[in-house]
């Protein structure tokens, strides 16, 4: 499948040796002739057009040329700069500046106005236009093709036209397949020294997740490479422009709002006031000097906040300065407009603040068509490399779309070492080879017809070499056992049944503040103080306590939003009162259960109004052990019901609270407080029916407001009981669950109790886990058999014995059993035997998904699998 093959660089320098002037569309192989060029030069024998009508002077390009319109028009800088784009890019692709006017029908006449600035002001365009070549000269021109319509006008009548390639095949080169970026990079590692820095090059596209992994691979090892620095990437200059940009929202703004621009000049905020307001954090340290800063600023010019950020962060930015001076912004206020304007300025026009021209030679695969470099490697060859053709009624397309072919083709064959670099896949999506290699490749019978992958193209797989372990970042044994965990509280085991490594950094990393954790906190504390007080209403009054949470919610609250979530804290409250003066908890002695330790007891609310809380059923906890679990019941009432508070404004059925507490909760994160509590409480007080009940205190705000609310509403009831669910089916409490209709009351009540139950413990039952099994399993027709000639053939006989199967499904789901309880026993202990592999291995992710993990940002989505 063979190319034209390109001439050399030498053979291009031995072609035009006797020519006095070489021109050349391609600014390096302009560049790499004048380096050949034998003896002493005056000038350069070879050059672009633009090049040879400079002469050497300093005109101005499109960014200044922009300052121009902006000081000598009145035009908005977005119409200026976009105006300015159009007239140039007509001039460089037809060679006539006045023409642009004829697509021009909105704005025409700021187009005239810029048009005219441009016919009379310096620029390489303009002395393009008037450069004259003198005719004693020999002139060759290499690649005319490649020329636009601005640069022809520079060529003399009479030149000599130089085809930079051959009429002699190029076979095309075998690619690497490479698994990976990683595994490119690693590749380059293992070629790349400091020696050989000076003769490599790696062609690749800039805007590439690749080249940023190659330019801190080159860094780490040393490697010097060529690049430039960027005003708009100075960290200093985006801290500046992003603290200008908060300013006028100081009073709404949070921690985790100022945290990253605090970091990038050297101060931290901790995380945990990631949700607080910056007005309740002014004590901290951090933010006193960005405080001031944003005083200083208020109502300044942009040059005087420019000063005030140096004194702030102790970073000077130079070029900043004289960007504003050279914009003439120094005394522009600081405001919306003109941050905007600046902020346009550094996206639109590249401000080059430093270069480096020594080491490696990073190029652009739609820029150039040659590399001056003995050893170049081809990093992509994907669809980034093809040069987007402009879509403007006056480009030619087909130029564009011939150059860029062109250069591509010429590119491959650069240095005298080649090495191609590609990928099969990336992110699991088939990377698609770049189209000029659908134009170029041929097959024995023309075109190729396919060319989907780079498995289409001749290829050899490849892998880095692996190098021998090195001290650094290899984790280093201690030779210390790995901890045991004896028990786990209900949250903990969440995480770690649904994604182990989402329970590792939820150790590891600190929890941040937030308003509906204080509040939960908040209302637990009343619950508690409630109990120990029960006049606490009466004696210290609902505001006052109000006032007291909403003081510790302040720092996450909005100042509109104050009256709605003050409106809620007192809803809440009352709630709680109210259920507990209906709902007053029985004494129960149970020794499984006791104060909970230091680190988690504590009450702020009681300590905030002076008083202390003592019950002996409130906030218990327990520590099981043998059981793998420890956790706190909000409140024991009686020997056989356990109370816990949710201060989340929805609400579960019994249905979905055992859904989740059993683990089938679909990709959902299951919740198995409720069964977890109750898998200890069998073990304090036997096979008994015991209770949960959640208290979903703020569920009836809406009702409250409209004085329709009922404290039932408020409340979720779980039963378990301590059998199996087959064995309850036969029990008198089942059976009377069951004629919850009129059908199946009739046809229970035609049965019998003594019938029922001697049908249910003499037949091979469903599950009773899904509808669909149960109402088509063979006992569901046993039992219509029985009913219909105890009770007759009827039709509601037929329908009631369905709804049977069908309701004892229902009951089955909202309910827990013995077997329920055994179940989770069993897997508790699976996950505390996998979470001590864990902890002497590492914490695998899982299948988890991670968008409902707790710290999604922490996990790597590659590495859903398992181990990484």
């Amino acid at each position: 499948m063979p190319l034209r093959r390109a001439k050399r660089i030498e053979e291009l320098q031995a072609a035009t040796q006797t020519y006095d002037l070489v021109l050349t569309g391609d600014a390096p192989l302009a560049q790499a002739l004048n380096r050949r060029a034998p003896g002493a030069q005056l000038g350069h024998r070879a050059a672009t057009p633009l090049t040879y009508a400079r002469a050497g002077l300093d005109l101005p390009d499109k960014r200044r040329l922009f300052h121009t319109v902006i000081h000598e028009t009145e035009l908005p800088w977005k119409t200026g700069a976009h105006l300015l784009d159009l007239c140039l890019d007509h001039w460089e692709e037809t060679g006539r500046l006045q023409g642009v006017l004829d697509h021009i029908t909105t704005q025409r006449a700021a187009a005239e106005e810029i048009v005219d600035l441009l016919a009379n002001h310096p620029s390489g365009h303009l002395a393009r236009v008037e450069a004259r070549i003198p005719e004693d000269l020999d002139v060759a021109v290499i690649g005319k093709e490649d020329l636009t319509g601005l640069d022809r006008t520079v060529l003399p009548d009479q030149a000599d036209v130089i085809d930079p390639f051959t009429t002699d095949p190029w076979p095309f080169p075998e690619l690497a397949l490479m698994a990976s970026q990683g595994a490119m990079v690693a590749t380059l590692e293992d070629h790349l020294t400091r020696a050989n820095a000076a003769e490599t090059s790696l062609v690749l596209d800039p805007g590439s997740p690749l080249q940023p992994l190659v330019e801190a691979m080159l860094q780490a090892k040393g490697i010097p490479y060529q690049h430039e620095a960027r005003l708009a990437e100075d960290a200093a200059l985006r801290a500046l422009v992003r603290a200008l940009r908060l300013a006028p929202a100081r009073n709404r703004l949070r921690g985790r709002d100022v945290r990253g621009l605090l970091a990038s000049v050297g101060e931290f905020l901790p995380t945990r006031d990631d949700g607080k307001r910056l007005a309740s954090l002014e004590h901290r340290a951090a933010l006193g000097p960005l405080l001031t800063f944003w005083e200083r600023a208020q109502g300044s010019s942009l040059g005087e906040a420019l000063t005030a950020f140096t004194d702030w962060t102790d970073r000077r930015v130079p070029e900043a300065r004289r960007l504003l001076e050279a914009l003439a912004l120094v005394d522009a206020p600081v405001n919306q407009a003109t941050l905007d304007d600046l902020t346009f300025y550094l996206d639109t026009f590249e401000i080059k603040t430093d270069r480096t021209t020594q080491g490696v030679l990073l190029a652009s695969p739609r820029s150039t068509a040659y590399v001056d470099r003995p050893r170049v490697f081809y990093l992509g060859l994907d669809t980034s490399w093809s040069e987007e053709v402009p879509t403007r009624p006056w480009t030619n397309r087909g130029f564009h779309e011939r150059r860029s072919r062109s250069r591509f083709e010429r590119l491959l064959q650069n240095g005298e070492q080649r090495a191609y670099l590609v990928q099969e896949t990336r992110a699991g999506q088939v990377v698609t080879p770049c189209f000029h290699l659908h134009e170029l490749l041929t097959g024995p019978d023309g075109p190729l017809e396919r060319l989907e992958r780079f498995t289409d193209l001749p290829h050899q797989r490849y892998a880095p070499r692996r190098l021998a372990p090195r001290a650094g970042f290899l984790a280093q044994p201690l030779g210390l056992p790995a901890p045991e965990v004896e028990s786990l509280s209900a949250s903990a085991l969440d995480l770690l049944a649904y994604c182990p490594r989402d329970y590792y950094f939820s150790k590891v990393v600190r929890e941040i503040d937030q308003d509906h954790f204080v509040r939960g906190n908040a209302f637990h504390d009343f619950a508690e103080l409630y109990l120990s007080h029960p006049n606490i209403l009466d004696e210290v009054g609902l505001e006052e306590i109000t006032r007291v949470i909403m003081e510790r919610l302040t720092p996450f609250l909005e100042e509109e939003g104050r009256p709605a979530s003050e409106t809620e804290v007192r809803i809440g409250l009352s709630n709680l009162a109210a259920y507990l003066d209906a709902n007053p908890p029985r004494p129960a002695t149970l020794e499984a259960y006791g104060d909970p330790p230091e680190e988690r007891a504590g009450n702020r609310l009681a300590e905030a109004l002076g008083l202390e809380v003592s019950h002996p059923l409130a906030e218990r906890w327990f520590q099981a052990p043998g059981l793998g679990l420890h956790g706190k019941v909000d409140l024991i009432d009686g020997e056989r019901r356990l109370i816990d508070h949710k201060s989340s404004k929805t609400k579960d059925s019994a249905t979905t609270v055992v859904r989740k507490a059993t683990g089938e909760n679909g990709d959902h994160p299951p919740r198995h407080q409720p069964i977890a509590y109750l898998a200890h409480h069998r073990r304090a007080v036997g096979d008994e029916r015991m209770y949960v009940t959640l208290l979903h205190f703020l569920y009836n705000i809406g009702d409250v407001l409209q004085g329709r609310a009922k404290l039932e509403d408020l409340t979720t009831t779980v039963v378990y009981h301590p059998m199996p669910f087959h064995a309850w089916l036969a029990t008198e409490d089942a059976f009377t669950s069951l004629a919850s209709s009129k059908d199946r009351t009739k046809v229970l009540e035609g049965l019998g109790y003594e019938a029922y139950r001697g049908f249910i413990e003499t037949h091979d039952l469903p599950s009773f886990q899904e509808k669909e099994e149960a109402v088509t399993h063979e006992s569901c027709e046993a039992l219509l058999e029985l009913c219909q000639e105890e009770v007759g053939d009827y039709k509601y006989v037929l329908n009631g014995v369905e709804s049977l199967f069908a309701t004892a499904v229902r009951l089955r789901r909202a309910m827990l059993f013995q077997e329920d309880l055994d179940a989770f026993e069993q897997r508790l202990a699976g996950h505390l035997a996998d979470l001590s592999t864990y902890l002497a291995t590492r914490f695998p992710v899982g299948e988890a998904d991670l968008k409902r993990a707790r710290h999604p940002d922490l996990l790597l989505a590659h590495l859903k699998g398992g181990h990484p």
